[in-house]
């Protein structure tokens, strides 16, 4: 009875049960729809930032950049934007370091949020990549194959010693580096840092190779625990371990240029 068709010679009034404006605008058939902030296609299984957020950003990013400081206000917000960005895009939490850790030692006890600091040069680059490369990214759209819970489909195997590094992968190509003997003694004290190149070059060298295809999901085992575990985690601080962030920054980078990622956990044995 409540949905019966209304009728105008009816003493009391009633609206429709339909709400005809909602319908129109979001009953229809559509390959497009937006969930809690990104524009889901469900023809390319994409996942991709809305065009208005995208300006707004790369508005922000770019007077940032110029101005070379910030205010407190403005930069807690600014990581806000970001940690919404890596929802979809994991490696991208790799150039989110020192722009958390400029906010984690910002003192604001005797200052106002409003006042402006100048920030370090590593922070400018990772701003810059993020105005130039990531936010780019994520409004071209990426594929939900890169960001869900998947089987590896390319995997690595490497090991280093001070003498020297290798690796192979599931294809049978293998690599092999020797370290100069000048240089042996230097990396005697940084030997989970020696492990961790090896596990990075091995997926760059069939990136370049071009054995591995787009979207491509890499697993990267190694015999030690310590680098396995870095290679799934963005917080390394590079005051504390230079090589190893820039290492980390630049594996991050290639993943992402070669529309590639890293398989979402470690898999024992």
């Amino acid at each position: 009875m409540l949905c019966r068709p209304t009728d105008l010679a009816e003493c009391i009034t009633r609206e429709d049960c339909l709400w005809l404006s909602k319908l129109v605008e979001e009953g229809r058939l559509s390959e497009t729809f937006a969930v809690l902030g990104w524009d889901i296609n469900t023809r390319l299984l994409t996942i991709a930032l809305p065009k208005k957020k995208f300006l707004r950003w790369t508005k922000d990013l770019e007077n940032i950049i110029c101005k070379k400081k910030v205010s407190f206000a403005l930069l807690e917000s600014l990581i806000g934007r970001q940690n919404h960005a890596v929802t979809t895009c994991p490696l991208m939490r790799y150039f989110l370091g020192c722009i958390c850790s400029t906010l984690t030692n910002w003192d604001i006890s005797k200052k106002s949020k409003k006042v402006e600091r100048y920030l370090s040069s590593q922070v400018l680059e990772d701003l810059k990549l993020w105005k130039q490369d990531f936010l780019l990214t994520v409004y071209k759209g990426l594929s939900l194959n890169l960001i869900s819970f998947r089987r590896p489909s390319f995997i690595c195997w490497s090991d280093a010693c001070p003498t020297g590094l290798g690796g192979f992968d599931h294809s049978g190509f293998a690599w092999g580096l020797k370290i100069p003997d000048e240089y042996q003694t230097c990396v005697l004290s940084r030997n989970n840092c020696l492990e961790f190149i090896p596990a990075f070059i091995s997926v760059w060298q069939s990136i370049l190779s071009g054995r591995s295809s787009q979207e491509e999901c890499f697993l990267s085992l190694s015999d030690n625990s310590s680098p396995v575990g870095w290679l799934h985690k963005a917080n390394t601080d590079s005051t504390k371990n230079l090589p190893l962030f820039l290492a980390a920054w630049k594996f991050a980078q290639v993943l992402l240029l070669s529309n590639t990622c890293l398989c979402s956990q470690h898999i024992l044995g």
